[in-house]
């Protein structure tokens, strides 16, 4: 991310772990419109983890981007916004990878998530 950022127009970036983000008044005082993550999903635990961070980091019409290789715990992640009251499109996609000179594919799933609507009966 560094050597992105040098690579384009002068940016300055705060580095903050995720327990500096949910425990601290960084939560209070900002609310996204827009929070990218990609290949986030290393253990169970951090489905519901993650799930809550953005819940706690998103403005009411927030839209969460999610990029992840088909990790095993993407669908408990999809279950926790679900019940957080997020709705989801999935696309997929086969990304060609050079492998030792080996032409291979991946997949990689790109979750857009926004907040239902709520429903009046």
């Amino acid at each position: 991310l560094r050597k992105n950022v040098e690579q384009n127009e002068p940016v300055h970036l705060n580095f903050l772990t995720p327990d500096e983000v949910l425990n601290g008044s960084f939560v209070d005082k900002n609310k996204f419109e827009w929070i990218i993550a990609s290949d986030v999903l290393y253990d169970r635990n951090l489905a519901v983890f993650f799930a809550d961070m953005v819940c706690q980091l998103a403005a009411p019409q927030a839209r969460f981007i999610l990029a992840d290789p088909g990790r095993a715990y993407i669908q408990e992640f999809v279950h926790a916004m679900d019940s957080r009251g997020w709705r989801h499109d999935l696309q997929a996609w086969k990304v060609p990878l050079k492998s030792r000179g080996l032409g291979i594919s991946s997949d990689i799933f790109l979750l857009v998530f926004d907040r239902r609507e709520p429903k009046f009966y």
